[in-house]
This record gives C-alpha cells, structure tokens and sequence, in this order.
C-alpha cells in the first residue's frame, strides 16, 4: 500500500475546502464592504445676534469680530471725514475774511488819502486866494468839492464791505452752531436747554468765562465737557454713597425702655437691671407656691 499518496489527498483536500471557505467572520461585520460606523455629521455652527444700523442679524460666531471692526472702521472714517470737510469749510472761510481783510484795507487806505488831501485844502487861506486869483480860488475850490464827495462814496463803499462781512459772518457763526447742535443732539440723546445750563455752569466752576463758553462751537469740545461733567457727578455720587455708609453701620439698634417692656420673661436683650429684677420676681413667686 502507497502510504505517500493515500495521506496527501485528505491534505490536499482539506486545503481546497479552507480557501473555498468564506471568511464568517469578515461577512458578518462588513456583508456590504462597508463599516458598522455610521458618517458623523457636521457639528452646528454657532451664531450670534448682532445689530447693525438699527436691525439685528444672526452671524457665525467667528465673524462678530471682523463686522465690529469694520462697523468700528466705519465710524472712524466718517469722523474724519467730517473732520476734513470742517476743516475745508475753515479754510475757505480764513481765505475768504483774508480777501474781505485786503478789500478793506484798500478803502481803508483811499479814505486815509482823500482826508489828507482834505486837510491840506482846508489849510488854505481861501480869502486870500480868492482876492489875489480868483480863477486859481475856482479851481481849488471846484478840486476841494470833488474831494470831499470821493471821500464821502469812498467811506459809503468801506461801510456797505463792512457790512456784508459781518453778515456773512453771522451767518457762517449760525450754520457752524446749527451744525453742532445737530451733531451734539446726535451724541447726546439726553440734551437739552437746562443740561446746556448744567454743563455752562460746570465749566464756570473749572474757570471758563461766560464769553469763552459762548464761543465754543466745535461739538467735540461740547462732548469732552460732557463727559467730564458725567465724571463728576459720578464721583460726588461715590463719595456721597461712602460717607453715608459709615453712618448706616453705627446706627444704635432699638432699645426697649423699662418702663414698657416689649417682652415677657427673661430675655438677653433686655437691660441688666430689667433681666435682674424679672429674675428676682420669678424666684420669689416659686418660694411663695412652697
């Protein structure tokens, strides 16, 4: 018997059966080819309420942060653009009372000639002229007259320029203080007549005259004064809060007379001598029942 090939057979055999075998336990996990664990999902992401030119939004979080700073930036670019347009609108106002300032003094000067040239006429012995040369006294005369009347338009014309550059500057003074007016009402909801007295008399108080407050047309000088005096009646509030503590604190707690007791028996808040004169009557009613 060829005991080599009868026992390579079951070998071979069993061999071919192991690889024709499925692998139970792979196919019970994964019968798809797939894993038993399930896609995670995306995790909510997080929003914020912010508000925005009067309305409220719901942003992602990370993004509050660079809205604000933009809404900060955009802030600060508008308060220097307003600064540069005042800016301008002074310089164009210096430009124009230096235009006016050298009108004026050129009629300043054409008055100041024709009255010298007045004086001197007016000097003359006209008389004298007038009996030696008449024809000359004419003449004189008739120049003395013209002078007279050029000085006379002369000063109408400095009066009429001096006129119109006060009114415009009264007018450029009033839509400077209408505009800070409406840029403090802006800024400060709670302003009115009687806070403007408070904040004149605050500053009166720091040294500032009434003609020096009545100059003040820049709204940012109005603001800062508001906040000092905000400031300062914070202060006085702090300060008059500390000292009525202490007073709270030692205030004397209530006593009873003892006259009136407010409690029968004995009792630790009553006075030594009340606790002891109720006592010594408690003891004598006991040794009265024996």
């Amino acid at each position: 018997m060829d005991l080599t090939s009868d026992s390579a057979a079951p070998d071979a055999e069993l061999e071919t059966e192991e690889a024709r075998a499925p692998d139970d336990e792979s196919e019970t996990q994964n019968p798809a080819g797939t894993t038993d664990e399930q896609p995670e999902s995306p995790a909510e992401e997080e929003t914020e309420e912010v508000e925005h030119e009067g309305k409220t939004y719901k942003i992602p979080k990370p993004l509050k942060g660079a809205l604000l700073m933009q809404a900060d930036y955009t802030r600060k670019t508008q308060e220097v653009a307003e600064q540069r347009k005042a800016i301008e609108q002074r310089q164009a106002a210096f430009a124009e009372e230096q235009k006016l300032l050298a009108e004026h003094l050129t009629e300043f000067g054409k008055v100041s000639a024709l009255n010298d040239a007045i004086a001197q006429f007016e000097k003359a012995d006209w008389p004298q002229i007038r009996a030696s040369n008449p024809q000359l006294y004419n003449d004189l005369w008739f120049q003395y007259q013209q002078t007279k009347e050029q000085r006379d338009k002369a000063v109408t014309a400095l009066q009429t320029k001096v006129a119109e550059r006060s009114s415009k500057a009264q007018q450029e003074s009033a839509r400077r203080i209408e505009e800070a007016r409406a840029a403090i009402q802006r800024d400060i909801p709670d302003w009115s007549p009687d806070l403007a007295g408070k904040l004149s008399q605050f500053a009166q108080g720091q040294g500032f005259t009434a003609d020096e407050l009545r100059q003040v047309t820049d709204p940012r000088l109005i603001k800062l004064l508001h906040a000092a005096w905000k400031g300062s009646q914070a202060q006085q509030k702090e300060a008059a809060q500390a000292r009525a503590k202490p007073a709270e604190v030692a205030k004397p707690l209530p006593t009873v007379s003892g006259n009136t007791p407010a409690e029968k028996g004995l009792s630790d808040r009553l006075p030594v001598d009340e606790w002891i004169r109720r006592r010594n009557a408690q003891l004598a009613k006991q040794r009265g029942r024996r």
